[in-house]
């Protein structure tokens, strides 16, 4: 079984040059100070600044780095993110800049910018490495790049048929409020995410509370995982948090919560709404009462969970389309079109990657 908290995102604007030269040295400082390995250090630092140079250069009208230290994998996460009018060919792109270019640019009369190996260069660095672009949709939806710099000498985590990941951003420096973690064991995973009441150090300490709970103390069901939940967060200023296990041998989805963080499953046919009860965990000594919902879950789905930072409205076919990617991807896409801006903002994405049936 393996359990995955990871921190909040760092987010960095990358509109000067100067840019990408603060986010190398904040990166190396935190890195540093959580002792991890000086060559991974330096590999991050390198993928950073050539994901950053490219946004200066070609994601016009701008774009921003995501990044965070990875606690449990011993590495870090980047996620570049842009409103660019996308990349024509990602194929040449990762193959780096070949001699027919240069010929290109010669006859037309044009000047390259660079050596045309930045992305090539950051695959090449990163133990996981995706990237999704699409052109010619309107203003396009722009491009995200996902990179993993890892500890080689760590495993990997083992692959079941779902995959998480997610993209939390506080709305303020000195924490951030909500809290999430995934659990995977042989028969599926379990999801939670919570989100603390206001905001800073003292709501992540409402989260931190949910989610300890999470790992260990309580019979595996949701209705005494709130009942549990409720008791720790007694200390803390409470919050909401709700809670999905998916069964992928049953092909079952378990929904329970309170409070106010949402979500939505898309099947290959339908959708549907995960929506809570209301009430606030913490802060009495009865939990709020939560109704658990049993819904479908099939080969091929998504399933999608947000604090209210985010207002989010989701066309299935975004689901379809980067359904083949690191389901980052798809949290970056949706972090980025659906902040309100006046709160801590969550989601997290799982996908089920097993072949849909004929």
């Amino acid at each position: 079984m393996e359990a995955v908290n990871e921190p909040a995102h760092s987010q960095h604007a990358i509109v000067h040059p100067e840019d990408v030269g603060a986010l190398r040295r904040e990166l190396r400082s935190r890195a540093h100070d959580a002792g991890l390995a000086e060559s991974l250090i330096a590999n991050a630092e390198l993928a950073a600044t050539e994901l950053g140079t490219n946004l200066l250069r070609h994601a016009l009208p701008g774009g921003y780095l995501l990044w965070r230290l990875l606690a449990r994998r011993r590495g870090i996460e980047l996620i570049s993110v842009d409103y660019g009018p996308g990349i024509g060919d990602v194929p040449r792109v990762l193959a780096g800049r070949i001699r027919e270019d240069f010929q290109d640019a010669l006859r037309e009369g044009r000047k390259l910018l660079g050596m045309g190996v930045g992305l090539a260069s950051v695959q090449r660095l990163a133990g996981e490495f995706d990237l999704f672009s699409r052109t010619g949709l309107g203003a396009g939806i722009g491009t995200v790049v996902v990179a993993r710099i890892l500890n080689p000498q760590l495993p990997p985590p083992p692959q079941g048929g779902q995959r998480a990941a997610g993209v939390s951003v506080p709305v303020v420096a000195g924490g951030c409020g909500d809290g999430w973690a995934v659990v995977q064991d042989s028969q599926g995973m379990t999801l939670l995410l919570v989100d603390g009441l206001g905001h800073g150090h003292k709501a992540e300490l409402a989260a931190d509370a949910a989610v300890a709970v999470l790992h260990g103390g309580f019979d595996g069901t949701l209705p005494d995982y709130f009942l549990r939940a409720n008791q720790a967060m007694r200390s803390t200023r409470g919050g909401a948090a709700s809670l999905c296990r998916v069964d992928a041998n049953s092909e079952r989805l378990r929904f329970g919560g309170a409070g106010n963080v949402e979500g939505r499953v898309y099947l290959r046919e339908r959708s549907y709404s995960l929506v809570p009860r209301p009430g606030t965990l913490g802060i009495s000594f009865t939990a709020p009462a939560v109704r658990v919902v049993e819904s479908d879950w099939e080969p091929g789905a998504t399933l999608i969970l947000h604090s209210d930072g985010l207002r989010v409205s989701l066309d299935p076919a975004l689901c379809r389309l980067t359904q083949a990617h690191d389901p980052a991807v798809l949290a970056a896409l949706l972090h980025r079109d659906s902040r309100r801006g006046n709160d801590d903002a969550t989601i997290v994405v799982i996908q089920d990657r097993r072949p849909r049936p004929p």
